[in-house]
């Protein structure tokens, strides 16, 4: 069994409750709204970063996505902060 398809039936066990978007945090058109979706898709990739660093550990990657998802994070942050000041 690959590596991957493991994977989604670990998370397909384990009932993750994982983040998600919906069209009340506005990153939908119409109704698109800037500030909401950045704030949303920040707060999500902090949530899913337990998450993505159990991956990265079943599945021995070289790269670390967790890593990569916290500077994403981060920067959709001071983005929404930046449009404050």
């Amino acid at each position: 069994m690959a590596k991957d398809s493991s994977t989604m039936e670990i998370m397909a066990q384990n009932n993750l409750n994982l983040p998600r978007i919906i069209k009340e945090d506005g990153c939908y058109q119409p109704g698109f709204q800037k500030e909401s979706c950045l704030r949303k898709l920040s707060s999500g990739l902090y949530a899913f970063r337990t998450f993505l660093e159990y991956i990265e550990e079943t599945t021995q990657r070289s790269v670390s996505i967790s890593t990569g998802a916290q500077h994403l994070a981060e920067t959709l942050k001071s983005m929404v902060s930046s449009i404050y000041i």
